[in-house]
């Protein structure tokens, strides 16, 4: 469980990141604000790809979705206990 929570830690904080990227980018009305706008899309598709990738039952492999949180500890496909040491 414990790489589940830093994986799902490390996405949030890239998604945050790139979510103000994109805000302060929107405030300002420049090209400096448009190439922050486009950093923080990048953050925010890293991120989900980090998601996609990372947050997964470690015996069947499905994906545990976006919406995972340390309460669920059985895999909803497989049925297998989540224990990730």
């Amino acid at each position: 469980m414990k790489k589940l929570k830093f994986w799902d830690w490390v996405s949030t904080i890239i998604f945050l990141l790139g979510a103000v990227f994109v805000n302060v980018g929107i405030i300002n009305n420049d090209s400096f604000g448009a190439g922050l706008s486009i950093c923080g899309v990048i953050f925010i598709i890293a991120a989900l790809a980090v998601v996609l990738i990372k947050i997964r039952c470690s015996f069947c492999r499905h994906f545990l979705g976006v919406l995972y949180s340390s309460k669920k500890m059985f895999c909803p496909y497989c049925g297998c206990k989540i224990d990730d040491e």
